[in-house]
């Protein structure tokens, strides 16, 4: 994407909505925190300002800037804790604005993903009723686990171009190239360790684990199908710095893995292409596992390794669990004692953490340290049925993007497509290891990639085709 002064001094640019949801953001944060009438009114008026004249593009780089910005500032006290809560007041205002899109042109966009989603929303429902449960317990698990979601029904049905998603995927691009230097920088002040993480967040790694390979799938995507540039690999080699600042065990799981099933996916004609690359990948493995003290002392002592892997994942006494094995054996321990938890867990929001203390309270006093990750989480409020719905609607993306992935006629939509393929996969791997579709910034991505497959159509010839159409001008 291509800055120029024209964006920063221009009230219609990008940066006049980052700067104009900063200041919304503060002054609902001094609403609630002082409840005066004067930033009640100057609250509504810039809302209504920033609502009834924006752009949903623009509206979508607030979104972007939000996610991996927030946390990191809010700890820093640049910002308020409300700012958290402006990618749904924009989702509030996109909701009415494609209600009158759906109300004029008098047509939905069906998906295959509607039944799964549907599905998923009564279960929850039902899980409310059955526990006696409140309905605000119900919006605060939905609100966490599905907001993007609703993005992403909303998107397809504003119908924005591809040149614009292009855009954004090269906004993206540079979010994820500044991780790097930032967690090197934190590393320098913090220590390494949890940290040392890029922008988007203040504290604790587990998306550090899984940045680095989404960077990987995507890099070799563009590799494989776009051009045999090598500096796809730089990237994908200079972006496992990520690892030196914040080491995270599961990373070399989730990379072996996934770089299998990319060469699988991309067939033998592509692997030789990175072949002569290989020295390379050596001296960067070998590099990293020298920057690590715990990796590195395997070498030491290989049985190391059994005890290592045992102990993280498995630790237990009479009071605590830890360890997401343990936690595993726990939850379903707990869920088989009565057949309508096991179906239907405990309800909706009581293990989501939340400003109401209320509806997080089970989660407080049930026995777990640390281990908490999605399937925990939705288990416990969800019951295994819940689980069943919500991973179906996960694989149905996973074959949907394999078909786009197919058909896909443009270099670059094959390539994106290739690396979100590889995305959802490891998707379904994180859900045992991190809530990772309650991170705003990884479910963000998550159903971006959705927005993509579903919206671009993937016999769109490429952009440098639709240039050689074109006749030459006569001289």
């Amino acid at each position: 994407m291509r800055l120029s002064i024209d964006h920063i001094i221009n009230p219609s640019g990008i940066a006049y909505y980052i700067l104009y949801a900063l200041l919304m953001g503060g002054l609902i944060g001094l609403l609630i925190i002082h409840g005066n009438p004067v930033f009640l009114f100057l609250a509504f008026f810039l809302s209504a300002r920033f609502f009834l004249t924006g752009s949903s593009k623009n509206f979508l780089y607030v979104i972007i800037f939000s996610v991996f910005f927030a946390d990191w500032l809010n700890v820093l006290g640049i910002i308020p804790d409300t700012f958290t809560w402006l990618p749904d007041m924009i989702l509030v205002f996109l909701t009415f604005r494609v209600a009158g899109i759906i109300f004029k042109s008098r047509h939905f966009i069906r998906t295959r993903l509607d039944l799964p989603v549907i599905l998923f929303l009564i279960w929850g429902f039902l899980s409310m009723l059955v526990n006696r449960g409140s309905p605000v317990g119900l919006f605060l698990s939905l609100r966490q686990l599905l907001k993007f979601g609703l993005y992403f029904y909303l998107l397809i049905h504003l119908n924005l171009e591809g040149s614009f998603y292009r855009k954004v995927i090269g906004l993206l691009i540079v979010l994820f190239f500044i991780q790097v230097p930032t967690a090197l920088v934190k590393m320098v002040i913090y220590g390494q360790g949890e940290h040392a993480i890029g922008t988007y967040a203040y504290f604790g790694g587990g998306l550090s684990a899984i940045l680095p390979v989404i960077v990987m799938a995507v890099g070799l995507g563009f590799y494989f199908f776009k051009d045999s540039n090598p500096w796809y690999l730089a990237y994908i080699a200079f972006y496992q710095l990520f690892y030196v600042a914040c080491p995270k065990r599961m990373y070399p799981f989730f990379a072996i893995v996934i770089f299998f099933f990319l060469m699988r996916e991309a067939g033998l004609a592509k692997w030789r292409k990175i072949l002569p690359f290989a020295p390379v990948f050596v001296i960067v493995i070998a590099g990293l596992f020298y920057t690590s003290p715990e990796l590195r002392s395997f070498f030491d002592n290989p049985r190391k390794i059994i005890q290592w892997s045992t102990t993280y994942t498995y630790q237990k006494d009479d009071e605590v669990t830890s360890g997401r094995v343990a936690v595993v054996e726990l939850i379903f321990n707990t869920l088989k004692k009565n057949p309508r938890h096991l179906a239907f867990g405990f309800g909706p929001g009581t293990m989501t953490e939340s400003f109401d203390s209320v509806e997080g309270k089970l989660r407080e006093t049930f026995p777990i340290y640390y281990g908490w990750t999605e399937f925990a989480t939705m288990s416990l409020e969800y019951g295994y049925v819940g689980v069943i719905l919500f991973l179906w609607m996960v694989i149905r993306v996973f074959h949907v993007s394999r078909e786009f992935l197919e058909e896909a006629a443009d270099p670059f939509w094959k390539s994106i497509a290739f690396g979100y393929r590889c995305t959802v996969l490891l998707f379904i791997m994180a859900f045992f290891y991190t809530s990772i579709f309650r991170l705003d910034l990884s479910s963000f991505l998550f159903w971006f990639g959705a927005v993509i497959i579903y919206t671009i159509d993937p016999k769109e010839k490429p952009v440098e085709a639709e240039f050689a159409e074109k006749p030459a001008l006569s001289s």
